[in-house]
Parts: C-alpha cells; structure tokens; sequence
C-alpha cells in the first residue's frame, strides 16, 4: 500500500504533466525503489521529462511497480478532493481512498504506452544559470495575456545579468542580476519551453548553449524534476 500527503503528490504530478501545448495526457508511473519515478516524452517528442518523488515523504511506501494512468489531468483533480491519501492496485484497477471515502477507475494497459525512450546524448551546456524561487513563474504569468509568446534571454556577461522579455503584444521585460552569466548569448523560446516549465515555482537551473537544447532542473526537498527542451530554430518575433 502507498499513502502520502495529497499537496505534495499533486504538486509533484502537475509539475511533470506540464501544460499546453505539450501537456501530458496518458503517463506510466513507477513506483521504484527509490520512490515515484516518471519519464516521458510529450506528445510531439519535443519536450522530455525526467522526475522523481522520493520515497521518503510518503507516510508509507511499497514498491509496486508500474502503473499506467489515462487522462492524468483528470486523476489529479480527483486527488484535490482529498487530504492525506492511500493508493491500492486492485488487478487493473486503482483505488484512491481517504477513511471511508473512496474512488476506484481501471488502470491503462501498460504495453498501450510503451514507447523508446532513448538516452538523451551530453549536450555541451556552456553557461549554467539559477533563476530564483517563483521569477520564471511569475514573468510567465505576466506575459499569459498574449495568448501565446516567445521567451527571450539575454544574458549579458560585462553586467552580469540576464533580461527576461517576450514576443507578442504586450511585451514585459525584466533584468535579473546573475553572477554566473559567463558569456553573451542570447536564446528564444517558444510555447512548448512555456508549457514545459509554467508549473515550477521553486528555484531552476537553467543549463544553456548555442543552438542545443536547453534542460531546465529544478530540486526540492521532496522530489527532482529535469526537463530537456529545444529552441526555436526560427525567430518568428521577438521584437
């Protein structure tokens, strides 16, 4: 049997489903060793998404393997509707229980969501930069209001600093002091880089170069997440 705190595995699950446009859907959960391992691609495999939730901040744990969850938006509103939460595989089913309150729904097959997942070659990452607590969320959220956007980092090595800004109508713009900004360069980010990231509100890595994927790392006492995302090829707008 699995029990945990229902603000901690939500918190994990939105974090790894992401949101538009590559929002994950149908997801494996594995439930390892070490704690909750999921990895996954987005649907047009050009987001991955590597997490785990260790197994020491569930109340109980057991290693029960994989399982495979259809329409994981929906599982996590379900889960809203508790506090504190036991997990039971019942065969194909799941049942998500609190006292006597319970909700129970049939598990996916997992050869339904094989796929390869294939090892992620050594990027040759040349700047690693830490964005402070909630500052990546938060500019996202200002600059939701243009619908969809890009997103712009300038990092400027003489002022040691990185400046934020978007595509769009309405164009914000911030300037973030960062001593580890080792060189110029500048990087343009779509909305599946937005999508990607919108749900990390604690401190993230930022590992950068030229014309590679960038891979976004975020760590908390809880769990680690680590997201790879390509760049735009084209500046579509960013003026």
């Amino acid at each position: 049997m699995l029990k945990i705190n229902v603000a901690i595995l939500v918190d994990f699950l939105k974090k790894i489903k992401m949101e538009n446009p590559v929002e994950l859907t149908d997801i494996k959960l594995n439930f390892s060793d070490k704690g909750l391992e999921i990895t996954e691609f987005d649907i047009s495999r050009t987001v991955f998404v590597n997490g785990l939730l260790n197994k020491d901040v569930f109340v109980e744990y057991e290693s029960i393997g994989e399982l495979g969850i259809g329409d994981i938006k929906s599982v996590i509103a379900i889960l809203n509707k508790f506090k504190e939460v036991e997990l039971i595989k019942d065969n194909n089913k799941l049942i998500i229980k609190e006292n006597s309150k319970k909700v129970t729904f049939e598990l996916l097959d997992l050869s339904f969501l094989k796929q390869d997942v294939p090892k992620l070659p050594v990027f040759d990452f040349t700047s690693v930069l830490n964005l402070e607590e909630n500052s990546l969320n938060k500019f996202i959220n200002d600059a939701s209001i243009n619908g969809s956007f890009n997103i712009i980092f300038d990092c400027n090595l003489k002022e040691k600093e990185i400046r934020i800004s978007n595509s769009g109508k309405y164009k914000f713009s911030e300037i973030l002091k960062n001593d580890k900004v080792n060189q110029d360069i500048s990087l343009n980010l779509g909305m599946p880089f937005v999508g990607a990231v919108s749900n990390l509100t604690n401190e993230v890595v930022l590992s950068i170069g030229k014309d590679i994927p960038v891979r976004i790392d975020e760590e908390t006492e809880h769990s680690k997440i680590s997201i790879v995302v390509a760049p735009l090829v084209k500046d579509e707008d960013n003026k």
